[in-house]
């Protein structure tokens, strides 16, 4: 009998002592795990996100809800700012934004149950810097794109501009000054696709990428110039005109005399010859000899 009060009581100790350890902080449930922030500029908002991790079992409880919390520093102090219902695992952060930029801001999260909380979750820290936008991209050449932003930041000390040929790898190609808006990148291979983002920093972090544009650079074109040298054969056609004198006619004269306008000035003279017989187609100033055959030239009234 003594046997079994001592085993009642000691089993009724192990029972009081797990439940003063459970209530005096260990959690009964599993907190939530991996959270993150990123800063949405155009949505105006800091966006959080958590993995959940309770469930509910024979030796757990799952949370009711999920608490957040955002601070200034590490240390805190901490602001409660939403109790969020159980199996949530995102939250967008409303903040005003004029007064925000240049800032860092701390977030925790953790599961709560009957004003019972779960350890809390891995911090979130995020520096806010407005983000340059309406990023554009325009290929002028074969090996040259120009890039022109929207700056919206007051704080930054520059920006730094990203450029890929296989998203969603990029690698920082160059970085600009304060309130520079554009860019000319140079040195480039022809008909290539190349994608760019440009981040605005200063000494405290970076802002979020902005749109991401792409543009392909020209194709080269190799133009050769062949000069047509027509050769023109003139061909110099010489005409020879052969112009024939006539040659003089002889006219055989048988004793007609011939009208005056046919007579002759220079009567060609033939040797003596016994048939000769003298006639009036020579001129009486020449040889008296009979002549067979004249010269004569045509003479025309």
């Amino acid at each position: 009998m003594r046997i079994k009060n001592t085993l009642t009581l000691f089993a009724l100790l192990i029972f009081f002592c797990t439940c003063s350890i459970s209530e005096a902080g260990s959690p009964l449930f599993n907190g939530p795990s991996g959270l993150s922030a990123s800063f949405n500029f155009s949505s105006q908002w800091i966006a959080l996100k958590w993995t959940d991790n309770s469930y509910k079992s024979s030796n757990t409880i799952a949370e009711d809800g999920f608490l957040i919390e955002r601070a200034l520093s590490s240390s805190g102090p901490w602001t409660q700012l939403v109790i969020l219902p159980a199996n949530s695992v995102s939250y967008n952060d409303n903040i005003n934004l004029s007064a925000v930029e240049g800032k860092t801001y701390y977030y925790r999260v953790c599961g709560t149950n009957n004003n019972k909380n779960s350890d809390y979750s891995n911090e979130a820290i995020i520096y806010i810097i407005f983000p340059p936008t309406n990023l554009m991209a325009t290929a002028v050449s074969s090996n040259q794109t120009n890039l022109t932003w929207k700056d919206n930041s007051t704080k930054e000390t520059g920006y730094q501009l990203y450029r890929s040929d296989s998203p969603p790898f990029f690698d920082l190609i160059a970085t600009v000054g304060a309130n520079v808006t554009s860019y000319a990148n140079t040195n480039l291979a022809p008909a290539t696709n190349y994608y760019y983002v440009v981040r605005a920093y200063n000494n405290y972090g970076t802002s979020k990428s902005s749109n991401a544009v792409n543009a392909t650079t020209k194709s080269t074109i190799t133009t050769t110039s062949v000069r047509a040298t027509t050769t023109t054969t003139s061909i110099r056609t010489t005409t020879t005109t052969t112009s024939i004198r006539p040659q003089p006619r002889l006219h055989q004269y048988v004793r007609q005399p011939l009208p005056q306008r046919h007579r002759l000035r220079h009567p060609l003279s033939l040797p003596d010859s016994p048939g000769c017989r003298n006639t009036d187609g020579c001129s009486s100033g020449k040889r008296k000899s009979i002549l067979s055959f004249c010269r004569v030239w045509p003479f025309r009234s």
